[in-house]
């Protein structure tokens, strides 16, 4: 289900921090994630320059003295409706939690990250253990002051809607926080991007809790007895870690905030927590028990805190470090058999994705394959040539093929021209088989396998009369070239790779202010290929955009319809999908 819960955010320089600049929780897993696998902002802002903005525009509108900076909500979904393992899933809930940011705290700059960290061991029932990864959950930072004129629609429970008007520097009011309005916020946008009824979702699976309810606090002993842990015993972990690395209070409410933890404090002491269990359910608990309900421990109080804290403080202050304490196997507390899933509203009962998949791959059938398809041929071409025994060969011999490869080392860049562009790609992109490991095995395997010159067949000389480029544009296969021409072009290419070697070394110190650096896998500036052609410049592969594709706006993530989809528009969507189209 699609759970939301919001608060007042500590710290705000901590909190964006702890979000999104830190490493993952997951780092040492088997299946590693990154601490913030989709990022972006709302309004005047970027995610670097976020919280300097939101402190800038209070002060602008005299609202520096108020004491919170932000609000933080927190949109998570279970393993039923996004699977951790597939991106599109957490790529489908970014875009939806920006939307209800945008729909629910007009005219306020935010930023949203959207992760799965947090994943778990389990202990299985033969005594082994198997990894759990986390939920896909999306945080959202809001700043507290507005920066500019807005209006909030506000819809009641028999859908009627109001307006309210808000001037640029108000802070967020009752209305605009009010979670059950932001809740069935939540409903609309789930129903509308995802296809299905959330709030029955809700429902089905809080009826199928074991009774526990959405406010799970009076079962934990229950809960343990029954399967070895409770939700209550899944928190600690994340409190015992942040109790273990703060250094002052806020700073351990900002560690929480970032594992998706809730802290509220209630008079002068009292402290209570927040949280979405596995089951997607949201509980709430206290550190101390009371009437009649278990409390997460003594440890959890703001005064045991806060001495923890002055320890961990004095200790850093003399050159000392702090450990996080290592989580322990949970036992396993599989969910209940009847435990419901989302049932779509689509006229198959599909997810609505699925059926885009389907009307896609139609798409990619008629207009005849996708860009990907003739990046792999093109490669596959290339290293039937015999000339091409190492990377180097084949960075030089490619666009003889209809294609470039830029990248010595590690993971090579793809570039394809076509009629309405180029297209970049991560080798890897194209499949495990063309990522730069496979490539320098594949073409290790051909030299090993190739037999003498004899048995080569001859190049064509019309091939040769086009100064090298083969019929491979064309679509036809190449021929090979016969010993005494092999012998010639090695020669050649010897040649030419010492003379660019010194060329380097002669004018390493004025390549050296442009960035240029041979061992990074560039091309050299002017260097002729092996038929004399100027090599191509490095920024054409994106190098200086960090390798993300056309023009700096992104690689390419998934295939593209080459006759439907501009080339630019392929960073739009991250992750895996369809087909690129030929056109």
């Amino acid at each position: 289900m699609a759970t939301t819960m919001i608060s007042p955010a500590g710290e705000l320089g901590a909190l964006d921090h702890y979000v999104g600049n830190i490493s993952a929780k997951d780092v040492d897993s088997p299946e590693p994630t990154e601490r913030s696998e989709f990022c972006s902002t709302i309004g005047d802002c970027t995610p670097e320059n976020f919280v300097a903005r939101v402190r800038e525009n209070a002060a602008q509108h005299g609202k520096s003295g108020l004491k919170h900076d932000a609000y933080h909500l927190i949109l998570s979904q279970t393993h039923e409706e996004a699977d951790p393992r597939d991106p599109q899933a957490g790529h489908r809930q970014h875009v939806m939690a920006t939307a209800l940011v945008k729909r629910r705290f007009p005219g306020h700059l935010a930023k949203l990250v959207t992760q799965r960290d947090n994943g778990r061991w389990i202990e299985t029932t033969d005594g082994g253990r198997v990894w759990e990864p986390g939920k896909w959950h999306t945080h959202c930072i809001i700043a507290n002051v507005s920066s500019r004129e807005a209006v909030l629609e506000l819809v009641d429970k028999s859908g009627g809607v109001a307006e309210r008007r808000y001037a640029p520097g108000r802070a967020i009011d009752g209305a605009m926080k009010d979670i059950n309005v932001i809740r069935r916020g939540t409903d609309e946008l789930v129903l509308e991007h995802l296809g299905y009824d959330n709030a029955a979702y809700v429902e089905a699976c809080r009826k199928t809790a074991k009774g526990r309810g959405s406010r799970a606090t009076t079962r934990d002993m229950a809960d343990r007895a029954d399967h070895g842990h409770s939700s209550h015993d899944e928190v600690r972990a994340r409190l015992r870690e942040a109790r273990a690395l703060a250094t002052s209070w806020d700073d351990y409410v900002a560690r929480l905030e970032a594992q998706a933890v809730m802290t509220r404090v209630t008079g002068k002491s009292g402290v209570s927590y927040a949280w979405v269990g596995a089951d997607g359910i949201e509980h709430a608990a206290s550190a101390r028990s009371r009437k009649g309900r278990d409390g997460l421990g003594g440890d959890f109080t703001m005064k045991a805190v806060t001495e923890q804290c002055t320890a961990n403080a004095e200790r850093v202050a003399n050159g000392g470090s702090l450990e996080a304490p290592e989580r322990a196997v949970i036992p396993a507390s599989p969910a209940p058999a009847e435990r419901p899933r989302p049932v779509y509203l689509t006229p198959n009962g599909r997810p609505p994705w699925e059926r885009d998949l389907d009307d896609y791959a139609q798409r990619v059938r008629e207009s005849g394959g996708t860009y990907e398809s003739v990046a792999r041929e093109r490669i596959d071409l290339a290293l039937e040539d015999d000339w091409i025994t190492d990377r180097d060969r084949l960075i030089v011999a490619a666009p003889d093929h209809g294609i470039e490869v830029d990248g010595r080392i590690d993971e090579p860049l793809i570039a394809l021209d076509t009629t309405g562009g180029r297209i970049v790609f991560e080798s890897r992109h194209l499949g495990d088989e063309y990522s730069g490991d496979r490539l320098d095995r594949r073409i290790k395997t051909r030299r090993k396998d190739r037999t003498d010159d004899d048995d080569r067949g001859a190049r064509s000389e019309a091939g040769r009369a086009t100064g090298g480029r083969s019929a491979a544009s064309a679509g036809t296969r190449v021929e090979q070239v016969d010993g005494a021409a092999l012998a010639a072009l090695q020669a050649g290419t010897a040649a030419r790779i010492a003379d660019q070697r010194a060329k380097r070394h002669v004018d390493s110190a004025e390549r050296a202010g442009h960035g240029v650096d041979d061992t990074e896998g560039r091309r050299l500036d002017g260097t002729p290929d092996r038929d004399g052609r100027e090599a191509s410049q490095p920024d054409q592969l994106g190098r200086g955009t960090g390798g993300k594709g056309v023009g700096g706006r992104g690689q390419a993530d998934s295939e593209t319809p080459i006759r439907d989809r501009a080339i630019e528009r392929s960073a739009e969507k991250p992750g895996g999908g369809g087909d690129r189209e030929r056109g």
